[in-house]
């Protein structure tokens, strides 16, 4: 071989890692993960083949027999050896065998909390050959019983003592500060047990309690008959009846809706699972810290069983205390910790240490530390539940530890392992575990809580990037053993005819993501259950514990976002009091300095009527209502509507052909003038009666009209083409509705509507919450917004103007008029402002008001209401909506202000400066927004602390979708931003050659745009 050929090779070897790391980032993370998995199944696969048969609790002998005086379990100032919870383990096994009547297969329920006795009690019955239902020891009375009733247990086991729960603090420190006694206020689990002894008498069920001494009929102690007992072996014969397909343990979860249910841990899956430490890399020289519950899958399953298989010391906490994790760590030299949900984020928010000890840790340690929080030996936190944000803040303040985030449900039969550490995600795609455990993401109807399914009646796979409902095939290597005598709840988990008529699936409940990458993120949860600190809740089990209290008849639970309204208003208090603005909560009581609560005073007040006097000084001229609006510039502007022009626009509804004996339904918003001022006080003027509702929701909205009877309805922009987009139903026609009152609907859509759901007369209405012009269809001209009649201009003196688009502003001739649009082409709605249609402008906004009007129109020293619209009058003086001008678009029946957008966007740390507009999406009414941005010097796009401006500062429909970003923007000479070009080149990536990014609303973050993503926006297979 020549020196030339040598040193090709040896080049393409050296430079072999680099092409990797550019083409394939991931590549060696997915080796190694597969690598991990064969490894996995190979050790499973070997103790499955082992004869006698191979449970958890032979891999535990195998430890003490290799290590008996290895530590095996500390708790507080106790350490017990493997050799001495056998052996205490052995004594309470023998203490139950002669004192009960309990067989190889009876299942026992274990009340009790974190301690040492858990564990040597579950080791006790493992050797008997018993299944262990784990109860929650938050849980009373009729819960409690109903988890007896899924596992059909035989015995109960309890702890003397209630464990402290994390809500205990807060509740001491109530009971203190009202002079009761701390000993009083703490229930005792063995006070539970009690409650419902009864009925567990007349189930057969025997009651051991962990104490040495009980004098409660039907209770028996345990621990006198534990220390009397020996300390010899069960035999093993005792297990013999064993099969891998044996109930191992039950685990209770909320699921997806009702009690909790028993989910079947089978000894073949129990086993399996063991191996999930050492398959993160966790040794038999690692420390773990144990504070979850016990009786949780996290707690038992991930960090007790899967110390059996690694031989690692368990450091064993009552519970969770944020303040004492890190001294613990330290003091035991913990190496592996575990976390659900918002453990880290309560870590985080933990007081960093003073200055003071950070620079005695400093020369203590020779500067090598970068303060106290890193001052540990954690090098591995393993769970699920952790948000991005509190990840990285996590690595930045406690140092360089390994964050291996899964997912997976107790009685799911699929898991994923973010094995690469990428922050956020919970996992990754690959090949070979997609071909062993056959999962998919489907389309979800979130109205309707079902998945989408096509014409044949199969479900259909989400695209990347969209989110979708995790279901996952059930076959002989993933299956789905369901809950305990509980069918009915086992079958909701089954989904069937995913892809094709026959298949099974289970039916996670949860919503994931896939990105670009193949990187899974979690979403949401679905159905009758929200998730709160890690945990599911049950909707239905915490209405069933509040229907226990004697006062309450009926409770319907539900979650709710912490952020509400009561919370923004608290953010701006402090200026509002300084305004002396009065702030009521509707609320019966209130507890925030500066606030008060309303509804006890209303409930304490008259319901005679006020006297009228109270109203004498108002006229028409009055201001009445002020309605928010965008207008065409800027932040939101008061509209003033006095009491003239509300009385008069409450006549539209009459216009329409609206009588007292019709029944109107209003969806829409209240704050708008559409709900309150044409649906609401229209209804008054009326007499009609009104169907309100909270919200619009295209599945509901035909099964609100038939159940009401409603004959009226309303829309604006897209609610008609979200009507039309609803799955046909042979029923479509069947309702009362007559008339629809709105604005906004397409002409094409109007059609669509009319032939699919009958003949309703739709009135297209055209206005402007503070304008002094409106028109109304009231031919039924498909498209129009309403007919210039001659009698209309002369009351109304209205024009449309010639526009120029370029400058943004009417044309005029040589003397400096404007000039008349002919008809046919399309023009600026300018009315003129008269006594009989005036125009009242913004409260305390004189500089938006002056520009609303336009001057020397057609004379000198005539003025006129620019409306901002650009319309079009046809040969028969019907006039048609055709855009907006200026620096404001429509979206989803909302003007959007650019001004307003790109001040909340250059809020963001990453962006200088920011120019808004709207572009056309196809199949669309209106523009979306879209933004081309500048970054401030040597700084990177941000996209999700962009995204978190955008959303918690605008509203879903001003959000900007899309993100470009340039060197820099093109302005005028007059310094005015340029968007001609930027409108027309929209957002494609194959047009426009500067990066591009599209707004993911489910993963909360900006993401790169792609050709998929456009062609999926295109097709709408991407809702926007």
């Amino acid at each position: 071989m020549d020196i030339y050929t040598v040193s090709t090779v040896l080049a393409s070897v050296a430079i072999f890692p680099l092409v990797l790391k550019v083409f394939y980032p991931y590549f060696w993370d997915d080796f190694f993960y597969l690598i991990n998995l064969i490894w996995i199944f190979i050790k499973f696969g070997k103790r499955r083949g082992r004869k006698p048969l191979f449970l958890v609790l032979d891999r535990y002998f195998e430890q003490v027999s290799k290590h008996p005086n290895r530590p095996f379990l500390v708790f507080e100032d106790q350490t017990f050896s493997y050799q001495d919870a056998d052996k205490k383990s052995n004594k309470i096994a023998n203490a139950i065998q002669k004192h009960t009547d309990l067989k190889a297969g009876d299942t026992v329920a274990l009340y009790m909390g974190n301690e040492p006795t858990f564990i040597f009690t579950w080791l006790a019955l493992a050797k008997l050959g018993c299944p262990v239902a784990l109860l929650n020891y938050n849980i009373r009375s009729k819960s409690l019983l109903h988890c007896f009733g899924c596992c059909e247990a035989k015995l109960l086991i309890a702890a003397a003592v209630q464990q402290e729960t994390s809500s205990a603090t807060g509740l001491e420190k109530q009971q203190q500060l009202a002079g009761r006694p701390l000993e009083d206020t703490r229930a005792k689990l063995q006070g539970a047990v009690e409650d419902v002894l009864p009925s567990l008498q007349e189930k057969g069920v025997s009651v051991l309690i962990m104490a040495k001494a009980c004098s409660i009929p039907g209770m028996e102690s345990l621990v006198d008959k534990a220390e009397e007992a020996e300390d010899g072996p069960i035999s093993p014969s005792q297990r013999e009846s064993l099969t891998f397909k044996s109930p191992a343990v039950y685990i209770y979860t909320s699921g997806t809706t009702g009690l909790p249910k028993a989910a079947v841990i089978t000894q073949d899956r129990l086993l399996a699972a063991m191996t999930v430490l050492a398959s993160n890399g966790v040794t038999p020289g690692d420390i773990i810290y144990l504070n979850l519950p016990l009786y949780h899958a996290a707690g038992f399953v991930i960090g007790f069983v899967g110390s059996i298989e690694t031989g690692s010391k368990i450091i064993l906490r009552r519970k969770f205390s944020a303040s004492q994790f890190w001294e613990d760590c330290r003091k035991h030299h913990v190496t592996v910790i575990q976390y659900i949900g918002e453990v880290l984020r309560y870590l985080c928010n933990t007081p960093k240490a003073s200055l003071f000890y950070i620079c005695l840790l400093v020369i203590w340690s020779s500067g090598m530390r970068k303060n106290s929080d890193w001052d540990h030996k954690v090098r591995l936190a393993i769970g699920n539940g952790v948000r991005a944000d509190v990840w990285r803040e996590f690595l930045d303040r406690f140092g360089n530890i390994q964050v291996r985030e899964f997912y997976a449900a107790t009685e799911g039969n699929v898991g994923f392992l973010n094995y690469t550490g990428k922050i956020g995600a919970v996992g990754r795609v690959n090949y070979f575990h997609r071909k062993l455990f056959p999962y998919a993401l489907i389309k979800y109807d979130a109205e309707k809580e079902e998945p989408v399914r096509d014409h044949r009646g199969l479900c259909v796979e989400a695209a990347k990037g969209e989110t979708g409902l995790l279901v996952s095939r059930i076959t002989k290597i993933a299956p789905f053993i369901g809950y305990a005598r509980n069918d009915q709840q086992t079958e909701k988990k089954r989904l069937r005819d995913v892809f094709q008529k026959g298949d099974l699936y289970f039916n996670s409940g949860d919503l994931l993501r896939i990105d670009h990458e193949n990187f899974i993120y979690f979403q949401d949860r679905v159905g009758d259950t929200f998730r709160w600190k890690g945990e599911n809740v049950a909707t239905t089990e915490v209405a069933d514990v509040l229907g226990m209290a004697e006062c309450i008849q009926e409770a319907n639970v539900y979650g709710v976002k912490v952020s509400e309204l009561k919370d923004a208003v608290k953010e701006v208090l402090p200026t509002l009091r300084e305004q002396n603005v009065s702030i009521f909560i509707l609320t019966g009581e209130c507890g925030t300095d500066g606030m008060e609560s309303l509804i006890d005073k209303i409930d304490q007040a008259s319901d005679e009527p006020l006297s009228s006097a109270l109203r004498s000084h108002v006229t028409m001229t009055s201001p009445a209502l002020y309605i928010y609006t965008s207008g065409t510039t800027g932040l939101p502007k008061a509209a003033v509507v006095s009491q003239q022009r509300l009385w008069a626009a409450s006549f539209m509804q009459a216009i329409a052909g609206v009588t007292a004996e019709d029944v109107v339904y209003i969806c829409l918003p209240l704050y708008h003038t559409s709900g309150f001022v044409i649906g609401f006080t229209g209804a008054i003027e009326r007499g009609a009666t009104v169907v309100l509702k909270n919200k619009f929701s295209a599945s509901q909205f035909w099964d609100d009209c038939r159940k009401h009877s409603v004959t009226v309805i309303q829309y604006i922009g897209e609610t008609m083409r979200y009507l039309c987009n609803t799955p046909k139903r042979n029923n479509d026609q069947d309702h009362r509705v007559r008339v629809a009152i709105g604005n906004g609907a397409r002409a094409d859509v109007w059609r669509q509507f009319l032939n699919r759901f009958g003949d309703i007369r739709v009135t297209e209405l055209y206005g402007s919450t503070e304008g002094n012009i409106s028109f109304i269809n009231y031919a039924g001209k498909i498209g129009a917004v309403g007919c210039v009649t001659f009698l209309h201009r002369k009351v109304f003196q209205c024009a449309l103007l010639k526009y120029n688009t370029a400058t943004d502003e009417p044309m005029r001739d040589h003397r400096g008029f404007c000039v008349e649009a002919a008809k046919g082409e399309t023009g600026l709605l300018v009315s003129r402002i008269t006594k009989t249609a005036p125009f009242s402008g913004y409260m305390g906004n004189l500089q938006q008001t002056e520009k609303k009007k336009l001057r020397d129109v057609f004379q000198k020293g005539d003025v006129y209401f620019n409306t901002g619209d650009l319309l079009r009058m046809d040969q028969d003086n019907f006039i048609y909506f055709q855009d907006r001008v200026g620096d404001t678009f429509r979206w989803k029946g909302e003007n959007v202000a650019t001004t307003e957008v790109a001040d909340i966007l250059t809020m963001a740390d990453c962006i200088q400066e920011a120019n808004v507009y709207g572009v056309k999406v196809a199949g669309h009414e209106g523009r979306i927004g879209m933004a081309a941005v500048t970054l401030k010097e040597g700084v990177e796009f941000d996209p999700i602390s962009t995204c978190s401006q955008v959303m918690n500062s605008l509203p879903a429909y001003a959000r900007p979708r899309f993100l470009r970003i340039q060197d820099s923007l093109e302005t005028t000479g007059t310094f005015k931003q340029m968007k001609m070009t930027l409108v027309e080149e929209g957002f494609s990536p194959a047009v426009v050659s500067d990066p591009l990014y599209f707004l993911d609303e489910k993963t909360k973050t900006y993401i790169p745009m792609t050709q998929e993503i456009y062609n999926s926006i295109e097709t709408k297979d991407i809702k926007l």
